[in-house]
């Protein structure tokens, strides 16, 4: 499978969708929200982990164990009910498994675009003899 090339915006959108979902679950681990919080907070995390791991798997396949990782915690918020008490585990493991996972994109993208740059300068010098 070749590396997909993936936009600056699309790494973003990724990287900040990541960056919400972590912060609410951090509400639900310090903060006493109203209860229609943790419907609000288990769809964001769900989405947020299917599109880390849509956008991992798209950068290269070798992120794939990445991705399964994110995929079980977009199924454990997701479909999983538990007592508040019970989340709190998920919660840390959902921050550190999102914010893992944009480092491995946000570190992808740069060694990718790093390269990219370097096959440029290469066919334009070239291009020039």
């Amino acid at each position: 499978m070749q590396d997909a090339k993936i936009g600056r915006s699309e790494i973003n959108g990724c990287v900040a969708a990541s960056l919400l979902a972590s912060s609410m679950l951090l509400i639900a681990i310090f903060g006493s929200p109203p209860y229609a919080f943790f419907g609000f907070l288990k769809l964001v995390v769900a989405a947020s982990s299917l599109y880390l791991a849509y956008v991992c798997i798209r950068l290269s396949s070798g992120f794939i164990p990445v991705a399964l990782v994110l995929a079980g915690i977009a199924y454990v918020h997701g479909l999983m009910s538990m007592r508040r008490a019970e989340w709190v585990t998920f919660n840390w493991v959902g921050i550190v498994a999102l914010s893992v996972g944009s480092l491995v994109v946000l570190w992808s993208y740069r060694t990718q675009a790093k390269r990219n740059l370097l096959i440029d300068d290469q066919k334009h010098e070239d291009d020039e003899e």
